[in-house]
């Protein structure tokens, strides 16, 4: 009786041969749509990226208002101007910190707040320092806030309380002054009544000790500690009636005291 043969060896061999190249060929296949599947997503990625790089530089979304408030003697849009904001100009381009620093540089500008609200606006408040006095020192005069900024030079001081120092003070618009009794000074005049502010002088010393000359008085201030009391105290004196001419000693404010101007005796030479 004869066996069944079964395939030989050499067909066994080609048959795992055929089906180990179609493995091989489907897994290069996978692999190639594999990584045509990546190239897609990274050019699909890339176009939405230029898409909306176009879309935020373009003039749908720029700059088409830029508002200020608050300024009255400074002048913010030239300072905007220089940083390259106006109509037109891309919203993503305006950085808020920096342009609030821009505008610091103004002598004028105590503070500045910007908000950009998008599609394209910028708004801009200011707020600017208030100049109280005139500070008078080696034949200059510059207009200078209640926190001792200067503002603006001036050639004449008339109508202005005047804060004279023989210290050597840097007298420039921008400049922030400082001392004790230079700021002490500076509360004083902020705290006397308009009516007694407007021709007040005060004179700091060399030993830094403060007197003024107000409304016709001699007043004797001392020390820039309790200057607003000192201001109060002066006001109380001078509204109950003092002499023309006399001084008036508010260096301790809780005991004013005044001297009357001396009177010639009749034939006194």
């Amino acid at each position: 009786m004869m066996r069944k043969q079964g395939p030989d060896r050499e067909d066994l061999m080609k048959t795992m041969d055929r089906k180990i190249a179609r493995r091989r060929h489907g897994v290069t296949e996978q692999r190639a749509r594999s990584r045509l599947r990546v190239v897609i997503a990274l050019v699909i990625l890339a176009g939405v990226i230029a898409a909306g790089f176009w879309v935020v530089r373009s003039p749908m979304l720029s700059i088409d208002e830029v508002t200020v408030i608050g300024s009255h003697h400074s002048d913010p849009h030239a300072a905007i101007e220089s940083a390259g904001i106006r109509p037109g100009t891309p919203t993503m381009s305006v950085d808020e910190a920096s342009l609030e620093s821009i505008l610091l540089v103004d002598p004028w500008i105590a503070e500045a707040r910007v908000v950009v609200t998008w599609p394209g606006s910028v708004a801009v408040e200011i707020t600017e320092h208030v100049p109280i006095a005139v500070v008078h020192s080696a034949r200059s005069f510059a207009n200078v806030s209640a926190t001792g900024a200067v503002v603006q030079m001036l050639d004449d001081p008339t109508g202005w309380p005047v804060i004279s120092t023989t210290e050597a003070t840097s007298l420039r618009p921008g400049a922030v002054l400082g001392g004790a009794a230079l700021l002490g000074a500076l509360e004083f005049v902020t705290a006397l009544p308009a009516a007694l502010a407007d021709d007040a002088v005060v004179t700091i010393d060399a030993n830094q000790r403060l007197t003024a000359s107000i409304a016709g008085y001699q007043v004797r201030l001392g020390r820039a500690i309790e200057m607003g009391p000192k201001a109060a105290a002066l006001a109380a004196v001078v509204g109950h009636g003092v002499a023309d001419g006399s001084t008036i000693d508010v260096t301790a404010p809780r005991r004013p005291a005044v001297i009357n101007p001396q009177v010639e005796v009749e034939g006194e030479g």
